[in-house]
């Protein structure tokens, strides 16, 4: 059992701060790696590069944010004309749809990219929830949301080669079947944090630091990988239970 004062330390994370500052950025993961006895054997470089990472994508948001912004503001400005000019009305309603059409591509196309990154940091809070929960008490609750959370982990990574760009199918293909047997060890850990041993969070904690090393250096394709088995949609998993229920 890792002993630590961490549990005097509860880590909070501000994503509306990040948003808007970089330095909050700069400042949250090496501090919060300082407290937490599973992230300090990682060296503070790829500490510093995971903090960079999220300065970079933070940065791409507030652009985004920005266009938006003007982009909204273009359109209400319209919309006061209309009452001076109520054929423009048309136009609005068009504007708008439009505008929505901008936003949900804007930040579908952003997203696509950085599911690297998104990874890393769910990696990063994944390790310090679990020292969190193992300190302040392991409960049914808890592990249950903790597999929630690592099934999050594990979309991510499994997204991870929608970032390629112009590329031959087949090679699409296998890196998407790659990331998929990456995903499925992490699915596997799931199993083992809802029904736990005595063993378990050294482990669990030993195989998520390693993994987001390798994810901070780029090598993901190195991660651990299980047979993939597809993954049934929460709405057909409903529909089969409803089916068996009514016959």
């Amino acid at each position: 059992m890792v002993t630590s004062p961490w549990l005097a330390h509860e880590f909070k994370y501000s994503p509306y701060r990040a948003l808007f500052s970089s330095k909050y950025i700069r400042c949250f993961y090496p501090s919060e790696a300082s407290h937490s006895p599973s992230l300090k054997k990682l060296d503070e470089g790829l500490i510093e590069r995971l903090a960079e990472d999220d300065i970079d994508w933070a940065n791409n948001r507030r652009r985004i944010l920005a266009l938006l912004l003007l982009l909204s503001m273009i359109y209400v400005v319209g919309i006061l004309q209309i009452s001076i000019q109520p054929w423009l009305l048309i136009v609005q309603v068009g504007g708008g749809i439009a505008l929505l059409v901008i936003e949900l591509f804007l930040f579908m196309s952003f997203n696509r990219l950085h599911h690297a990154q998104d990874a890393a940091n769910k990696l990063f809070f994944a390790v310090l929830v679990l020292e969190r929960d193992n300190q302040c008490g392991n409960t049914t609750k808890s592990r249950w949301a903790y597999a929630a959370r690592l099934e999050r982990l594990a979309r991510e990574i499994e997204r991870i080669p929608l970032a390629l760009g112009r590329v031959a199918p087949t090679v699409r293909r296998e890196c998407l079947g790659t990331s998929r047997a990456k995903a499925q060890a992490i699915r596997q850990l799931e199993i083992s944090v809802v029904k736990p041993t005595p063993s378990t969070f050294e482990d669990l904690a030993t195989r998520l630091i390693d993994d987001l090393r390798l994810i901070i250096e780029g090598r993901w394709y190195d991660l651990p990988e299980a047979q993939y088995e597809r993954q049934i949609s929460r709405s057909k998993l409903i529909a089969q239970i409803s089916g068996a229920v009514l016959t």
